[in-house]
């Protein structure tokens, strides 16, 4: 898969992706930002720069999988059920990618070379797997996990890398060979029918204590083959449980006239599409009110400031009127009008599938 640097280099320009150094290596990390998760601008180069590692003289130094999408976002005729399918146990970690460092092998984070994940996974891997040896042109993908990380799955006093592909590096498809890896590796099986229900195909237990799968169809025959992903209900639920997130945080934030994507950082897909709804539905409202109370007064002219209170006083924004007349902010005034009423916490509309 060649991408276009040239539109590559705009998209980190205008903040779609991100684009770390290395500390002391010719190194570059790149990550598509919560602004592209919430626009959301998905195009080539964006669902490629999702943890690629480029070297300074041009080279892909290790390429993970591309962005891909919950289940349900995708049309039946999109999904290849008529033939085998790989299903994957989704874990809940952080994905760890191996680069070279100049001193060995390293892990990173999605986009970072630096944060406390890509730390950890790098002790992990030079502690317990210092005689792992990589085979050439592959990317090492692995699930950093470790107590301090949980995030909803309690994985006990676990503290792994757990293999989850291996990529040929130049073309991005999974390789299909032994990949020399001796430590955890995720669970993987293939159905090889048409499933009535696919939820239930896959996960007849009901287990607990789990994320999701990642479904993986060999298809398309050439470039990273097509991937989705499937996350159980109860795992949704325990999520919003342990974020918290809900209709005053995001009220708050629009109030404080901050972008929306910087609360977006650490939470889910499941959660941009609420939260967007929440955000424009606000923002809105607060444009409609604004521009009736200007229509309303400013058109007229008083004779004294009695006069104008008497007028305002019977009009529909009579605190945001007078706050214009008198010059005075009235921005908050609008946004205490807008408060969302208790904590109208997140609402995931298909959760066994998000």
């Amino acid at each position: 898969m060649q991408l276009d640097w040239t539109e590559v280099a705009r998209l980190v320009a205008e903040g779609y992706i991100s684009a770390r150094r290395h500390p002391t290596e010719p190194l570059t990390i790149y990550n598509y930002t919560a602004k592209c998760q919430y626009a959301p601008l998905w195009t080539p180069e964006t669902r490629h720069c999702r943890g690629l590692i480029v070297h300074d003289d041009g080279r892909i130094v290790a390429r993970p999988f591309p962005k891909f999408f919950n289940f349900e976002e995708h049309s039946r005729s999109e999904i290849a059920f008529s033939k085998p399918f790989t299903v994957a146990e989704k874990i809940d970690g952080s994905l760890g990618v191996l680069y070279p460092d100049g001193d060995g092998w390293a892990i990173a984070s999605r986009g970072s070379f630096t944060s406390p994940q890509a730390q950890h996974g790098t002790a992990i891997l030079r502690e317990r797997h210092s005689d792992f040896r990589p085979f050439d042109g592959l990317t090492y993908l692995f699930e950093i996990i470790y107590p301090e990380n949980r995030i909803v799955v309690d994985y006990g006093k676990r503290r792994e890398l757990v293999l989850l592909a291996v990529i040929e590096t130049a073309t991005g498809r999974d390789f299909a060979g032994p990949s020399g890896w001796h430590g955890a590796k995720a669970e993987c099986f293939t159905v090889d029918c048409r499933p009535r229900n696919v939820l239930d195909e896959i996960h007849p237990s009901g287990r607990s204590n789990a994320e999701g799968y990642v479904l993986r169809f060999d298809w398309p025959k050439t470039g990273p083959q097509f991937r989705c992903k499937i996350k159980l209900a109860e795992y949704v639920r325990l999520h919003r449980l342990l974020t918290g997130l809900n209709a005053r945080d995001v009220w708050e934030n629009a109030m404080a006239g901050k972008a929306v994507e910087a609360m977006l950082e650490d939470v889910p897909d499941e959660f941009y599409a609420w939260v967007r709804e929440i955000d424009t539905g606000l923002r809105r409202q607060f444009a409609e009110i604004e521009a009736e109370a200007k229509a309303a007064l400013f058109p007229h002219s008083f004779v004294d400031r009695k006069e104008a209170a008497l007028w305002i006083t019977k009009q529909k924004h009579p605190a945001v009127m007078f706050s214009m007349l008198d010059g005075k902010d009235y921005a908050s005034i609008i946004w205490k009008q807008l408060k969302p009423e208790g904590g109208v916490t997140f609402r995931c509309t298909n959760e066994a599938t998000s």
